[in-house]
């Protein structure tokens, strides 16, 4: 029995010949699927508006919220109050 190699030229020319193939399918399949993505609309559901909380205290809340405070939480915020003071000197 005689074995023959199948000639290296022949077999890249073939190879070479195939074509091209995407990882992302062809430009067809690729419509296809984008068509299919758009084609269903997103659903809005309007949200009822939240009344807005109130930011802004007068001097005696403010100082009967502080009065509330106690220990570490208490000197926190003193001495962030008192940064924002002494920004607001330097500026």
């Amino acid at each position: 029995m005689t074995v023959l190699k199948f000639p290296y030229d022949a077999s890249r020319r073939l190879h070479s010949r195939k074509p091209r193939r995407s990882r992302n399918g062809t430009p067809a399949e690729r419509a296809a699927k984008a068509a299919a993505e758009v084609g269903t609309p997103a659903t809005v559901v309007t949200m009822p508006k939240a009344a807005a909380p109130r930011l802004t205290y007068t001097t005696r809340e403010l100082m009967q919220k502080l009065e509330t405070l106690t220990g570490p939480n208490r000197l926190y915020l003193e001495g962030y109050i008192q940064g924002l003071v002494d920004g607001q000197k330097c500026k």
